[in-house]
């Protein structure tokens, strides 16, 4: 099973209700293929002190909004790192290299990213019969970029809700949900853990331990679904609140508790020297 945000979108294709609806529901199923990866591979590159220009411009990127193409471009960085990284994801490396014919997990992405371009600027098909010649474009590198993706499957999404120190075995027992597969009711699991984690907040289960997916993912009440829902960091507004959009519907809401983590995502905060402080 994928996460829970691609496996929803992809979901909401099999339950569209004509070829125009499977259309635009294909183009967001890739973007939030686009931002899950963008958000894993910012996520490893922090725990590895990892630094790309990508990053830079995706931490830029917050000042005005977060695009499809900054998490692209972030995939995309992470090609030639991984390939060498003793670290590297299980799974990414491989998925990241450039295919015959100009294929591969990240541009198989380009394809949709382009047509929602389009689509975003009116020239979207107009008739079933439109959407159907357009769906024969984006579906087929569509679905070699989940099949790309499928290590996702293997690093769980894990939304922890206890924690437990057992003193005789030197560890803790940890209480949480599942976040994988396209339901909303995550299944419950149970697991060691060697470390503490922190309650309410979502990791990613890797062979090398669970990585902090805050500020990037986060599970918060939205006021529209009236809620609890997975939604992602898209844009900060001022310097006190973090613009969320829910993975399921796109809906927004705010945050005023993530921006300082936001802000510092991929570069700490500048040092000041003292000279300068006074």
């Amino acid at each position: 099973m994928l996460p829970y945000p691609i496996a929803r979108s992809i979901r909401g294709i099999q339950q569209s209700g004509d070829l125009k609806d499977a259309y635009e529901n294909v183009l967001r199923a890739a973007e939030t293929l686009s931002t899950v990866l963008g958000i894993v591979s910012t996520i490893w590159a922090r725990q590895h002190q990892v630094r790309t220009p990508e990053l830079d411009n995706l931490q830029k990127g917050f000042a005005r909004g977060l695009t499809w193409g900054h998490w692209l471009d972030v995939v995309r960085s992470m090609d030639r790192v991984m390939a060498t990284h003793p670290s590297a994801l299980i799974g990414m490396p491989d998925a990241l290299k450039l295919k015959k014919g100009n294929t591969g997990l990240e541009p198989d992405l380009r394809r949709p990213l382009k047509e929602c371009n389009q689509w975003a600027h009116g020239a979207g098909p107009r008739n079933n019969l439109e959407a159907s010649e357009r769906l024969a474009e984006v579906v087929p590198p569509f679905l070699r970029a989940v099949e790309a993706a499928g290590f996702l499957a293997d690093m769980p999404w894990l939304l922890v809700h206890d924690v437990k120190f057992r003193r005789r075995e030197g560890d803790f027992l940890i209480s949480a949900s599942e976040a994988m597969g396209d339901h909303p009711d995550f299944e419950h699991r149970s697991l060691n853990s060697p470390t503490a984690l922190a309650e309410d907040v979502f990791y990613l289960q890797t062979p090398e331990g669970a990585l902090d997916l805050t500020p990037l993912v986060v599970m918060r009440p939205c006021p529209t679904c009236h809620q609890r829902e997975v939604a992602f960091s898209d844009r900060l507004d001022g310097r006190q609140r973090v613009a969320l959009k829910t993975f399921d519907r796109g809906h927004v809401l705010f945050d005023d508790t993530l921006a300082d983590e936001v802000w510092t995502l991929v570069a700490p905060p500048p040092t000041v020297k003292a000279d300068e402080a006074d």
